[in-house]
């Protein structure tokens, strides 16, 4: 789940760089922004099959998802129930697959397989339409990428974007919460 997070952190980072739902990339591009290790030969599938279990896993979203349109008709604005994918499509294009394409495809994925000759294989993917317009249009950006992917440990992560919405929320420098609701909110193993 963390390296999960990771990946999905780097795709937002790609996203927030170019502006475009769709993102042509590399495995060792992507992990480089996500900060994850591309020297281990065994992150390179894990990365890819984060990708597909993102684009494979169904996310339901209860009362959280916003919904700009409904906003400005007056109605309610939070969605009682939202269900999307992350990733809307997903492609894998081999360097075989690549060679043997037609010439206007071969312009699309030019620019990736020329980068450097150790490519074997890039990613063309889309992120999902309704998630990109709920960040975009919501605004709820309290902090930055850069930032969660710093922080290692994914129950310290989701911590850090939990006292900051609440530091927001509160809109002063104290946080007033009882010890019994934060702690149900960390994940602890007894084993």
């Amino acid at each position: 789940q963390e390296f999960d997070e990771k990946i999905f952190y780097g795709i937002l980072k790609i996203y927030e760089t170019t502006k475009n739902r769709r993102i042509i990339t590399d495995y060792a591009t992507l992990m480089d922004v996500s900060g994850v290790n591309k020297n281990q030969p065994q992150n390179i599938h894990r990365t890819k099959d984060s990708i597909e279990r993102m684009r494979k896993c169904e996310i339901i979203f209860n009362g959280v998802f916003y919904d700009a349109y409904a906003k400005s008709q007056g109605d309610t604005f939070i969605n009682t129930n939202k269900s999307i994918n992350l990733l809307s499509s997903l492609k894998t294009i081999t360097i075989q697959e690549y060679k043997e394409a037609s010439e206007h495809t071969n312009k699309t994925y030019d620019k990736y397989f020329n980068k450097h000759g150790n490519i074997k294989e890039i990613v063309d993917f889309t992120i999902h339409e309704d998630l990109v317009n709920n960040m975009e249009n919501k605004g709820h950006k309290y902090f930055m990428l850069e930032d969660l992917l710093k922080i290692d440990n994914s129950t310290a992560r989701k911590l850090f974007i939990m006292l900051t919405k609440w530091r927001y929320w509160d809109k002063g420098p104290e946080i007033t919460r009882t010890i019994k609701f934060l702690a149900s909110r960390i994940h602890l193993s007894w084993k």
